[in-house]
């Protein structure tokens, strides 16, 4: 469930707020999420997950100062090479049901989270770009304006150089 009705429809339409016609462009957003949701969440594999859970790559840790829950995710422990994309971006579907399911509502005056991303001991060999990728499209289509925010702990002098 996606919580109160009324607030999905402000998510998807702030979202869409710089669209020509944001109320159809909610609309779309609003049937592709739930074309989603219908295809995608029943296929979730608990088998799949619980690999993907052995890696401790992310996680729900807690709340922010002002009662957000926490999303840590390390990039050293994700090691393309002994887990695939679909694998990671089901775990994470399932971590962040799990916690909308238990915690954000509107009703509980918490609708979004924030993810802190520990670059600590992260490698070239860690970054998988196209998964990357396919997370955050994940993420803006099926969860919009759920992440309040993304901080990076940890960055190497590399990282800080490029950002």
């Amino acid at each position: 469930e996606y919580g109160d009705d009324i607030d999905l429809c402000l998510r998807l339409l702030r979202v869409r707020s710089k669209d020509s016609d944001p109320l159809e462009g909610a609309g779309k957003q609003l049937e592709r999420m739930m074309k989603w949701c219908e295809e995608y969440l029943p296929t979730l594999d608990m088998e799949r997950i619980d690999r993907e859970r052995r890696f401790r790559k992310a996680f729900w840790c807690g709340h922010d100062k002002v009662g957000r829950p926490v999303f840590v995710v390390r990039a050293s422990r994700n090691d393309p090479s002994q887990s695939s994309t679909e694998d990671a971006i089901m775990h994470t579907v399932w971590l962040f049901e799990q916690k909308i399911n238990a915690e954000l509502s509107v009703e509980k005056g918490r609708t979004n989270f924030i993810t802190i991303m520990d670059l600590e001991d992260a490698g070239w060999a860690n970054f998988d770009r196209k998964g990357f990728q396919e997370m955050s499209r994940v993420l803006q289509d099926a969860y919009p304006e759920r992440q309040a925010c993304t901080l990076i702990i940890n960055a190497p002098w590399v990282f800080k150089m490029i950002w």
